[in-house]
């Protein structure tokens, strides 16, 4: 677990959170919005480790990394950091919160000044479990710290983001995606700049494609596929969506490797030129699609693409999702 001058961008989140501590000004709710790989967890073990650390000082904005409670916190064993857990993969229930957070925060911290409490995919609360946590945020104990980590901001209930101090992570420049491939994960220039174009701003993107061998060849399947879907049957599909459906994870990063394909289709159909695309090494395939979609089926086939990402959240079986999602994408006009 780093230090926050370990973390790559996101300076302005960065920067409040450690303005916050310089000032010794530490609210008692935030909420980190962004996608996932965006560096949501890191971010927050950060200024969770340096609320915790027993050598800083007033006045100080980082961790020492060297004291009891900061290997405690690298260990994910420090008895003050909470990080709030669910048994069921799309669902943060009442009694979880209940249980974790409404009822553990009445006990005051065990050895530091603050008790902190990460909750990871807080999307996932339902109404009521949200309206349990509200009450704790609306009357914390002053040595609470509660961190909602979310994809999805607007699934939050308006009340307790009302509450919350709101920080969003932003896309990275590729430049610093670069530097972070080729410097810390010695990943070669070549194969680094190959996949910047895909990772769309987004690190942790960046470093799944980087360190999977299968890239390439995913890659490549894709784009055969999604220049010959139009207009074909969804039947003569039916090994390639077997094939797809058999992993969930790399069926999401495949929707990524889709929506990258359909927004240069988009770009060219309006007028861009080449070297703004992603694709470009498939460009003639590219300006076919743009001769064949319409700007009304172009727009559907993202609202597909959407309904399929969240279909996969709510553990929909993934060959009914695809079949759907193929359906859709073989036409070519409303």
């Amino acid at each position: 677990m780093k230090n926050f001058e370990y973390i790559i961008g996101q300076e302005a989140v960065r920067e409040h959170l450690q303005h916050s501590l310089a000032l010794n000004k530490i609210s008692q709710a935030y909420m980190l919005s962004g996608e996932d790989g965006m560096g949501k967890k890191q971010m927050a073990e950060a200024f969770a480790k340096a609320l915790l650390c027993e050598e800083r000082e007033d006045g100080g904005d980082e961790s020492c990394g060297n004291c009891h409670s900061c290997k405690q916190v690298e260990s994910h064993n420090h008895p003050d950091l909470i990080y709030v857990t669910h048994n069921k993969p799309q669902l943060i229930s009442v009694d979880e919160i209940r249980e974790q957070v409404v009822g553990d925060v009445q006990i005051r911290p065990y050895q530091s000044k603050y008790k902190v409490y990460i909750i990871d995919e807080a999307e996932l609360m339902n109404e009521q479990a949200q309206n349990a946590l509200l009450k704790t945020i609306e009357e914390p104990p002053e040595y609470a710290v509660i961190l909602l980590l979310t994809t999805n901001e607007q699934m939050m209930l308006q009340t307790v983001r009302s509450r919350c101090i709101k920080l969003s992570m932003v896309p990275l420049s590729d430049d610093q995606i670069m530097k972070a491939l080729t410097q810390r994960e010695h990943i070669p220039p070549v194969r680094a700049q190959k996949i910047l174009p895909f990772a769309r701003g987004n690190l942790g993107r960046a470093k799944e494609l980087a360190l999977s061998e299968e890239f390439e060849e995913k890659r490549t399947m894709y784009i055969r596929i999604l220049s010959q879907l139009p207009g074909s049957s969804v039947y003569q599909w039916t090994d390639d969506i077997e094939k797809l459906a058999e992993d969930k994870k790399e069926l999401a990063s495949g929707f990524d490797l889709m929506e990258d394909w359909y927004r240069d289709v988009l770009l060219y159909k309006a007028g861009a030129l080449r070297e703004q695309l992603i694709y470009q090494d498939a460009f003639s395939k590219v300006a076919q699609g743009a001769g064949t979609y319409s700007f009304r089926q172009l727009q559907k086939n993202f609202e597909a693409l959407s309904v399929a990402r969240e279909q996969l959240k709510r553990q929909v079986r993934p060959q009914l999702i695809l079949e759907n999602l193929f359906t859709e994408l073989r036409r070519t006009k409303e």
